[in-house]
């Protein structure tokens, strides 16, 4: 897998190693997060078309439930 964004081995690995499944969400929350420090999650969603080169991704604000 070839990556224009700088992410270590280590991240790439780990989508190397789950391939098969069509979609991956990652989800980003700072340790340091509160409400008053105005920061929010990141979520960062994956899919993919199994069958064909079709990919999809999204990025938005993570479910704080």
């Amino acid at each position: 897998m070839s990556c224009i964004l700088p992410l270590q081995r280590s991240f790439i690995g780990i989508l190397e190693k789950h391939r098969k499944p069509g979609e991956c969400i990652l989800n980003f929350r700072s340790p340091d997060y509160s409400p008053e420090s105005g920061y929010r999650p990141v979520e960062i969603r994956l899919v993919g078309d199994t069958g064909s080169e079709t990919s999809q991704l999204t990025i938005g604000q993570a479910s704080t439930r």
